[in-house]
């Protein structure tokens, strides 16, 4: 069975749901899916200023995640790792141009800008995960 693509939009700027998609990103990669993940919104705004981590955790698990997350590498290491391993990582223009975000601030971070349109396009025949 051709499972095709794995192709994971990030909305939220939430830490267990970047986690979540970052994870699976890895799982994907790691069966030898090609893997694109496309951030928008929340997710795009903390990615462009480099808060990623400082998201909130779920009341019902902070403290605890809190503890375990220690010592674990940033998400933004964990990205950049994902990205050596052959994910494609997408900035949202619309976001860009609407929250007015500094393209320079992601040279280097991604490898390519594009709307929901291209993304749509590139997912064709693949799955996609919203979080």
């Amino acid at each position: 069975m051709d499972s095709g693509s794995l192709n994971i939009l990030v909305i939220s700027g939430a830490r267990d749901r970047l986690i979540t998609a970052a994870n699976l990103a890895a799982s994907a990669l790691a069966l030898g899916r090609a893997v694109n993940m496309f951030l928008t919104w929340e997710a795009m705004s903390r990615f462009a200023d480099g808060t990623l981590d400082r998201g909130p955790l779920p009341d019902t698990v902070a403290e605890t995640a809190a503890g375990a997350l220690a010592g674990q590498p940033s998400l933004e290491a964990m990205l950049q790792s994902l990205r050596e391993s052959g994910l494609t990582l997408y900035a949202c223009s619309n976001t860009i141009q609407m929250v007015g975000l500094d393209t320079t601030a992601l040279t280097n971070r991604v490898d390519g800008i594009s709307g929901a349109a291209a993304f749509l396009a590139m997912a064709a025949g693949g799955q996609i995960v919203s979080l």
